[in-house]
């Protein structure tokens, strides 16, 4: 669906200064990619590469905002004056990002009283967000949440196959979103406390940009299909 290439995993976060750097160790050989976040921690800007430090080597950029083929000036940022940061875990140990753990549990709490498939007393019948078994969407075999289906279209992030170039400032920020922008009004007597506003991108909810299957163990493929794929590659 809408992930990125790569599988991510929210390592956490780190302070930024007034001048908006942001100073901080990180595991070498690791693959890191960084998110700009607000006061409320969704995030201003995506980055949809990564940077990976030697042991010992001190790595810079010049921040999103500049051309990517620029350098750093050829002086000691202030921000390098003090101790590096180190990396605040969110909500508990380094993790894949997986709908049935992080969000399933928020739409059990909040949601599915209304959201269960029943016709309403209005006449209507909202999107089903009650636990499911996966199930694979039309021209595709992989499996998802059924509630990962009823709510990705209001959610607005970028496609694999997306616009390459650099995202405009905020151009995928969690307030975009139909879904945050109503949740955030007020819906049914729930609102949107700061707290699940993170839940779309903090990243690292987190946008690993409308992430679902990022758990160890959860498969996109049903096992039959996916054997099938892989003896067909092994025979040629």
């Amino acid at each position: 669906m809408d992930g990125p290439w790569d599988v991510r995993r929210v390592l956490g976060t780190v302070p930024v200064t007034e001048s908006g750097s942001a100073y901080f160790t990180v595991s070498a050989n690791t693959p890191i990619a960084v998110q700009p976040l607000d006061a409320e921690g969704k995030a201003m800007q995506l980055m949809r590469s990564w940077f990976t430090a030697m042991p010992g080597e001190a790595v810079a950029c010049v921040g999103c905002h500049e051309g990517t083929n620029s350098a750093p000036p050829q002086r000691s940022p202030r921000t390098l004056a003090g101790k590096p940061s180190r990396i605040a875990p969110w909500h508990g140990a380094v993790r894949g990002f997986s709908w049935d753990r992080e969000v399933l549990p928020v739409l059990d709490k909040y949601c599915v009283g209304c959201h269960n498939g029943r016709e309403q007393a209005d006449g209507q019948t909202p999107p089903d967000l009650r636990r499911a078994a996966p199930q694979t969407m039309p021209h595709s075999d992989a499996l998802f949440p059924p509630s990962f289906y009823a709510l990705r279209r209001f959610v607005r992030s970028p496609g694999l196959e997306g616009d390459p170039r650099v995202l405009p400032v905020a151009d995928y920020h969690a307030d975009i979103s139909p879904l945050v922008r109503m949740l955030r009004k007020g819906h049914r007597n729930v609102r949107l406390d700061v707290e699940l506003g993170g839940l779309r991108e903090p990243e690292p909810t987190a946008t690993a940009r409308l992430p679902c299957l990022l758990g160890r163990g959860e498969r996109l493929l049903p096992l039959a299909v996916a054997t099938d794929r892989q003896n067909f590659f092994l025979a040629e």
